[in-house]
């Protein structure tokens, strides 16, 4: 078993956990790797050197050239899979989303999402039909993945959001003040519960029951949080 581990080095590794070792480096990118998702046996790389690049995971690393690659008009900052694998999107520096088709390598919709940079994507939703970004022009946003806009979720914080994660039935989002907002996904309204890190959330996850949180920081912070 091994992790994938980004560096601003442009390589992404391959890391033993058993062992404690690399196992494997790929110089994927010519730029800073923005994110790494990795799905099926798939690993899908973004850069700001404006490339998704599609990878094929083997037992110890990667293959070294890639299945597909996409190149867009600007930097892209984060990227995700469906919950199947067989769909991904990307969101980029001037707010433009792609979404592509892993299974025929090729995009399938783009379109202008926020009028900043998207800092975090997700598939939600029956079947994955739906994205939910974040953008540093301080808006959650669902769309259905063809492009139209299903609803917008203000921050009450007036801040850039970096960051989001969703169980399903509800939405969680971290940004600059260091405060996790939570929104249900039925309506505009925050949910009551707010959870204050102290310093800028520059990731989140949450489990799937929606029972728990971890939050990362900008100070080097790994929080839990009960919901």
């Amino acid at each position: 078993m091994f992790s994938l581990v980004q560096k601003y080095s442009f390589s992404s590794y391959a890391y033993s956990i058993e062992y404690g070792r690399i196992l494997d480096t790929l110089s994927a990118h010519e730029d800073a790797v923005s994110k790494i998702e990795i799905h099926s046996g798939n690993m899908l790389s973004t850069s700001w050197d404006n490339y998704a690049k599609l990878w094929k995971c083997t037992k110890t690393g990667f293959n070294k050239t890639p299945l597909w690659q996409h190149q867009t008009d600007d930097a892209i900052w984060c990227s995700n899979f469906d919950s199947t694998g067989n769909l991904g999107a990307i969101g980029t520096e001037s707010g433009d989303i792609v979404v592509f088709d892993v299974r025929a390598k090729k995009p399938l919709f783009e379109f202008t999402g926020h009028m900043d940079s998207i800092t975090d994507i997700s598939f939600v939703g029956k079947n994955s039909q739906q994205i939910i970004t974040c953008s540093k022009d301080k808006t959650v946003k669902q769309f259905t993945t063809s492009g139209q806009e299903i609803k917008t979720f203000q921050s009450k914080h007036n801040e850039s959001i970096r960051c989001l994660a969703t169980d399903g039935s509800s939405i969680v989002c971290g940004g600059d003040s260091g405060i996790v907002n939570m929104w249900g996904m039925d309506g505009n309204s925050l949910v009551d519960q707010d959870f204050v890190a102290g310093s800028a959330i520059t990731s989140l996850t949450v489990v799937p029951d929606g029972s728990s949180l971890s939050v990362g920081t900008s100070d080097g912070d790994l929080l839990y949080f009960k919901c």
